[in-house]
């Protein structure tokens, strides 16, 4: 299985695009918080760049992971010899997973490059032979609001439209915070057949997580629905709460037909996140 692919919708189209290189990687590079050992390391690229319309390099040669010692030691990733493992990729995502884990208290050093830039990011393993057990558990979501905006270069809408924001209570995680990742999704409206990612964002410390998407006029004159996605350290997709609606011209919303409940979903366009956005990610007996 893979990451549903994006589509394209009114805040890309015409004037963002995502550099052909790495974009973020998961665990978050110093987020000061001890990793489990038992976690992937996972790079997401700019879209498509594992397409068949990217550039074709072959995803063992975008990464490089070095062990520098005990937590707190620095290395150059150029001077350690690497730490083996399986390198996949799943959408736009690139994956390591280390033969037999990680070490316990240990300071990592990684690069994964691209054809316009590279990335370098480093964390430290806990010391406990803990690993990443529960799953994120997100509270109770606000109401959405929809709001006017002007043709701007800003809002990415030559005619205007609909500003959608979804507001919401950070997770809770046994594992780094900042490896957990919010994904919205727009599950219907005008033009819409199948799941599409509008947002996403990185855990960070407050207490509110905004989460936006624009509609063209035309796509506003009907009710919209949306899914939030969070996605923990190790890949493992958790859907707080069924699709929610709001009709943005009348700025009224309701619940859609489909619920859900955390880390599984009862149907619908819940279940198809499900299916998409869990990562494959292949385990290796450890010795």
């Amino acid at each position: 299985m893979a990451l549903v692919a994006p589509r394209a919708s009114a805040q890309d189209r015409d004037c963002l695009s995502e550099p052909r290189a790495p974009i973020e990687v998961t665990p978050a590079s110093g987020g000061g918080e001890a990793v489990p050992f038992d976690a992937p390391v996972s790079v997401r690229y700019g879209a498509g760049y594992f397409g068949p319309d990217g550039p074709g390099d072959a995803p063992s040669s975008l990464f490089t992971l070095v062990s520098c010692g005990p937590c707190g030691t620095f290395c150059s990733v150029d001077d350690e010899a690497p730490v083996p493992g399986l390198v996949q990729t799943h959408g736009d995502v690139l994956v390591f997973l280390p033969d037999g884990g990680f070490d316990r208290n240990a300071q990592y050093r990684g690069r994964a490059t691209g054809v316009d830039d590279f990335l370098l990011f480093d964390f430290c393993t806990n010391s406990l032979s803990s690993a990443d057990l529960a799953m994120p558990v997100v509270g109770g979501f606000a109401t959405p609001t929809s709001t006017q905006v002007g043709a701007n270069v800003l809002s990415c809408l030559p005619d205007g439209g609909y500003r959608i924001g979804v507001f919401f209570t950070p997770a809770t995680y046994d594992g780094p915070r900042g490896s957990i990742e919010y994904l919205l999704y727009q599950t219907r409206g005008e033009g819409v057949d199948e799941p599409r990612l509008v947002d996403r964002i990185r855990n960070f410390p407050g207490d509110r997580i905004t989460m936006t998407f624009l509609l063209t006029p035309a796509e506003a004159r009907t009710p919209v629905c949306y899914q939030i996605v969070v996605l923990d350290g190790l890949g493992r997709a958790t859907l707080p709460q069924g699709d929610a609606c709001i009709d943005p011209l009348a700025q009224v919303s309701f619940q859609g037909a489909c619920t859900a409940s955390p880390g599984r979903s009862s149907g619908g366009a819940a279940a198809a996140l499900v299916a998409g956005l869990a990562l494959l990610l292949v385990r290796r007996r450890r010795s």
